[in-house]
């Protein structure tokens, strides 16, 4: 098994093929609301955008605190974490 970490401050300077194949985001709080959009318009196969938006504020909104997204649960209720401490269910 080959991993690879990918570590970026703008989203959108990463390549699609690598943003469409990651297993995991950790997002911290973003400066840049075109790399917000980014984030949530390619998160909205899994929730809608709405909802995603207030799951990322909830996560950031401590200093030093991030959202982390398994893309590869199997379940959308074992995805979302803020930092990787508490489990963030979608309502």
């Amino acid at each position: 098994m080959i991993s690879v970490v990918t570590s970026t401050q703008a989203f959108t300077c990463l390549s699609p093929i690598i943003r469409k194949n990651a297993t995991e985001l950790y997002v911290y709080r973003l400066r840049n609301a075109k790399d917000l959009e980014t984030v949530i318009d390619e998160l909205s196969a899994l929730l809608d955008k709405k909802t995603l938006l207030n799951m990322y504020h909830i996560a950031v909104d401590e200093p030093y605190s991030f959202f982390t997204i398994n893309l590869i649960a199997k379940n959308i209720n074992d995805m979302f974490y803020i930092r990787l401490e508490k489990k963030m269910i979608p309502e």
